[in-house]
């Protein structure tokens, strides 16, 4: 789904708190994803205190990609809970407070997050149930269908109508009244709207997050930055949130988190013509980013693809996937880590992986103008834009919703990744099996810095004018931290040589050749 969200890359803080274990965990508890669109109950664990030591194990879990979720480490003070959680390669690390600071314990509030992926907040309830139930393990926030209409209106003076009287109602949840609150800032920017009514949604802002761990903080101010720095008019405000970021930073913010400041910060003091002193930040950046991508592709897919066995008949079809993305969309994570996940589990003989980048919600330097067009091919007919869309051999996926409509099939976050990459591959299991109905072969020539690139189709048996040939210039791996979390992105479409619109193949046999002229 477009979304114009926040996507927070939150970090873990941990509690300086070194009290003794409390007897009060001691029972079980449920423990809930919470995001803008939905509260998922994921683990049932138990706690059992004895001396000053607590063990916890997990019961129940949902979903089964999480299956074998064991706990590695706990650590409760008279403040919250500290947890390390492992399942398979994913590791989880939670923290969370008690909600009212009382003696009667019931409730804890606060945050989980894997690797550098988007974190999420989460609940802690204790229980008396021993085993999750499925039928009751997700809860739809129907608020958030509210802010999904309004942001998604034709209009942008409609969607900030509709976000700005969503946020009138009290009773938000927060990680929604956030994603909202940002949503609405980036459309003010982007209508370049007067600077006090900019502000004025910032400090509301930052007063939800005010009682959230420092790194959540840190990421607060700098996205507020990020934002800012969109249109020149605001430049200078950029800067002063980046450098609010900063003072929030401190020897436990995670490196991803000390990165995304200091490549934000670059910027804000180029946009302000303060250039003195930025070689050294890039240097630092630099080392940065080298570590995080080695980091980030270790724990990028939270389970383990299997890889494709062969087709059961003698077709020899490919099948194509096709996604759009934007480096700042926060409902594009699954499919992003889908879609790695497939590279890993295909051969290329087998699957073609295409991923187009466009400006949602904020610019990416991945798009490109053959990207945007290709978008614009499949998006044409639609009454709402929305990111991630996933196309397999053409057709868009989508899935029921309870009230009876459709949705992106690929959306949502890294808890959503391993059901968006079932759903996918079941699909182009299916299709491998299908005839293929033509023969594609493709070579390339290279005479100093230009390719030849010739295309035969040979044995088509459906000839016509609505029939394509299309050429896709792809990068392999590219690596552009975007404010999503993703780091690295695999089959980004940089080109399409010879253009969006193809060669009609109206003939059985046909031959083309394009060139492409390197840098």
């Amino acid at each position: 789904m477009r979304s114009f969200s926040f996507a927070l890359l939150l970090a873990f803080a941990c509690l300086g708190s070194h009290a003794q274990a409390q007897t009060a965990y001691d029972g079980n508890w449920i423990i809930t994803v919470r995001t803008a669109r939905r509260d998922m109950n994921v683990w049932l664990v138990q706690f059992t205190s004895k001396g000053n030591a607590t063990t916890a194990r997990v019961l129940s879990v949902i979903p089964q990609a999480l299956a074998k979720t064991t706990i590695d480490s706990v650590k409760t003070t008279k403040e919250g809970v500290e947890m390390r959680l492992s399942a398979g390669k994913r590791v989880f690390e939670l923290q969370a407070n008690r909600a009212d600071g009382g003696e009667n314990l019931t409730t804890l509030y606060g945050m989980i997050r894997t690797g550098s992926l988007t974190p999420d907040f989460i609940k802690m309830a204790k229980t008396k149930a021993s085993e999750l139930d499925p039928k009751k393990a997700a809860k739809i926030n129907p608020d958030f269908l509210t802010y999904s209409r309004a942001a998604t209106e034709k209009e942008m003076s409609k969607q900030i109508e509709g976000i700005k009287k969503l946020l009138t109602k009290s009773d938000l949840s927060l990680p929604l009244a956030l994603n909202a609150t940002m949503g609405l800032i980036q459309r003010l920017v982007f209508k370049e709207t007067d600077k006090s009514e900019i502000v004025r949604y910032a400090r509301q802002m930052l007063a939800l997050a005010q009682d959230t761990p420092r790194p959540y903080r840190v990421r607060v101010n700098a996205t507020l930055s990020q934002t800012l720095l969109m249109k020149p008019k605001f430049a200078a405000l950029g800067l002063e949130y980046v450098q609010n970021a900063e003072k929030f930073v401190d020897d436990g913010t995670p490196t991803f988190l000390k990165a995304a400041v200091l490549r934000i910060k670059i910027v804000a003091l180029k946009r302000n013509n303060q250039t003195n002193g930025i070689a050294p930040l890039e240097k630092q950046l630099a080392k940065y980013d080298v570590e995080l991508d080695q980091e980030f592709l270790k724990h990028h897919i939270p389970f383990e693809p299997i890889p494709f066995k062969g087709r059961k008949g003698q077709s020899e079809r490919v099948a194509v996937v096709e996604l759009f993305t934007g480096a700042g969309s926060g409902p594009s994570i699954a499919a992003q880590i889908a879609l790695h996940a497939l590279k890993n589990a295909y051969q290329p003989r087998d699957l073609v992986l295409l991923q187009y980048h466009n400006h949602i919600p904020t610019p990416d330097p991945l798009a490109n103008p053959d990207s945007l067009a290709r978008q614009k091919f499949y998006f044409a007919k639609r009454e709402k834009q929305y990111t991630p869309s996933l196309y397999i051999n053409g057709v868009e996926l989508l899935v029921p919703t309870p009230s009876g409509q459709k949705r992106p099939g690929a959306g949502g976050g890294p808890a959503d990744a391993a059901n968006a990459y079932v759903l996918i591959r079941k699909l182009v299991d299916a299709s491998l099996e299908k005839p293929a109905n033509a023969k594609l072969s493709v070579s390339a020539t290279k005479a100093g810095q230009t390719v030849k690139i010739t295309a035969e189709v040979s044995g088509l048996t459906r000839p016509g004018r609505d029939l394509k040939l299309r050429f896709a210039l792809i990068e392999e791996q590219v690596s552009y931290a975007g404010n999503n979390g993703q780091r690295v992105h695999h089959h980004v479409v940089r080109a399409m040589p010879g253009g969006t619109e193809g060669v009609a193949l109206t003939q059985k046999t046909v031959n083309h050749s394009v060139t492409v002229k390197l840098d």
